[in-house]
């Protein structure tokens, strides 16, 4: 038995292509739209935790009473055990270029595939587009079915998940530290009851959208 997970969205839809491609965009016939992800390196698995001394003894408001602070020892100690428990990370090479989708599969595309829409988030109104929003609620055998009909539709292309390492290589857009909450805030869909619209967030510096969260 396989579970399906309500909020899985489907944004690693892609195919692999040769070294020297010179489109930085395509779109398949399916109106699917891909970005080139070009040849690069990263290091992942790179853990540095740090010590927040900025909350202690700030009031909650005005009438409050400060918050207590801890002793000076306890954030030597902390210091410390972060530091022990850093982790420098390893390289990874991404060798060839593919194209990845711009946007999420939305579920006007699943069923232009599929003929069918398995996605939790749908709503009979009119101000809520099925078609425009990300397709969820779908296993990995699911994914496999699609893209087994998308290479069957498509004879030009081959189609695949990526691998872990290129998935976030592409997610990351050349980032060698975290992301910011700002960032975050301006380009993933976080904290909402229901899925949006894909593209409707600020894309990340290769234009891939919503890669942080909807």
């Amino acid at each position: 038995m396989h579970l399906k997970r309500p909020s899985l969205i489907l944004v690693v839809l892609f195919f692999g292509i040769g070294l020297y491609a010179q489109d930085s965009t395509l779109i398949n016939p399916q109106g699917i739209e891909f970005i080139l992800i070009k040849p690069g390196k990263m290091i992942v698995g790179k853990f540095q935790p740090t010590v927040n001394r900025s909350v202690g003894g700030r009031p909650r408001t005005t009438d409050s009473p400060p918050r207590p602070t801890l002793p000076e020892s306890d954030y030597v100690l902390a210091e410390q055990m972060a530091k022990n428990d850093a982790l420098p990370g390893f390289e990874v090479e991404i060798e060839r270029a593919f194209y990845i989708g711009k946007y999420e599969i939305t579920q006007g595309q699943w069923k232009k595939v599929m003929g069918s829409n398995p996605s939790y988030f749908q709503r009979d109104k009119v101000e809520y587009n099925d078609d425009m929003h990300p397709v969820e609620s779908v296993s990995w055998q699911d994914v496999q079915v699609f893209i087994k009909e998308l290479n069957a539709l498509d004879k030009n292309n081959t189609y695949r998940l990526p691998t872990e390492f290129e998935w976030e290589y592409a997610a990351r857009a050349g980032a060698d530290d975290d992301i910011s909450w700002d960032e975050i805030r301006a380009s993933a869909v976080i904290g909402t009851t229901t899925t949006s619209e894909v593209g409707t967030k600020k894309p990340n510096a290769w234009g891939l959208y919503d890669t942080l969260g909807n």
